[in-house]
C-alpha cells in the first residue's frame, strides 16, 4: 500500500471517528442500542422476548410489552429489574418503568379466514383461454367444469 493510500486510510479513519463521536444522527441509535443492550443483559429470557425498552428520559424508562400477560410479569419482577437495571451506568439514576402494552393485531375469526383463503381474484382473460383450452382437453368432468368455472372470471367482466 502506497503513503499515500495509507494518509487517505488515516484521513477516513479520523473522519469516522469525529463523525461518530458527533454525530447528531448516530447518537440516538447508539444510546437505543446501549439502552437494548442494557435491557437484554438485565431482564430474563422469556419476558425479554416479549418486551421491548422504547425510550429512557429523565430517569423513567418506557417498555412496550406485546400483551397484559406480559405486562403483569413484568409488574411482579419491575423492582429487581429496576434493582439490576441500576448497577449498570446507563441507569443508575432510574427512578421507574413506564409499561405500555401494544398487543398484536388479533387474528380473524375462523369463518373470515375461510372467507381470505378462498376470495376469489379474477384473472386475465389470456389465462381464461388458456383454461378453457385445457378444460376441452380433460376427460374429467368435473375437473373440466372447475378450470370453465374459473375461466369465467375474467378482469373487468361483472
Amino acid at each position: 500500500m502506497s503513503s499515500h493510500q495509507q494518509f487517505g486510510l488515516q484521513k477516513l479513519s479520523a473522519f469516522l471517528n469525529a463523525f461518530q463521536k458527533d454525530s447528531p444522527t448516530l447518537k440516538p441509535i447508539q444510546s437505543q442500542s446501549s439502552l437494548l443492550d442494557s435491557w437484554r443483559q438485565s431482564v430474563d429470557d422469556p419476558l425479554k422476548n416479549h418486551c421491548v425498552p422504547l425510550s429512557y428520559e429523565n430517569g423513567v424508562l418506557s417498555v412496550q410489552l406485546s400483551s397484559q400477560g406480559w405486562a403483569q410479569k413484568l409488574r411482579f419482577e419491575q423492582a429487581s429489574i429496576e434493582n439490576c437495571l441500576r448497577k449498570r451506568s446507563a441507569f443508575k439514576n432510574l427512578k421507574s418503568i413506564r409499561i405500555r402494552v401494544q398487543p398484536s393485531p388479533a387474528p380473524l375469526p375462523v369463518k373470515q379466514r375461510a372467507k381470505a383463503k378462498t376470495a376469489r381474484k379474477p384473472i386475465t382473460r389470456n389465462t381464461a383461454n388458456l383454461l378453457t383450452q385445457v378444460a376441452d382437453t380433460i376427460h374429467d368432468e368435473k375437473l373440466a367444469a372447475s378450470l370453465r368455472r374459473i375461466a369465467g372470471r375474467v378482469i373487468g367482466r361483472s
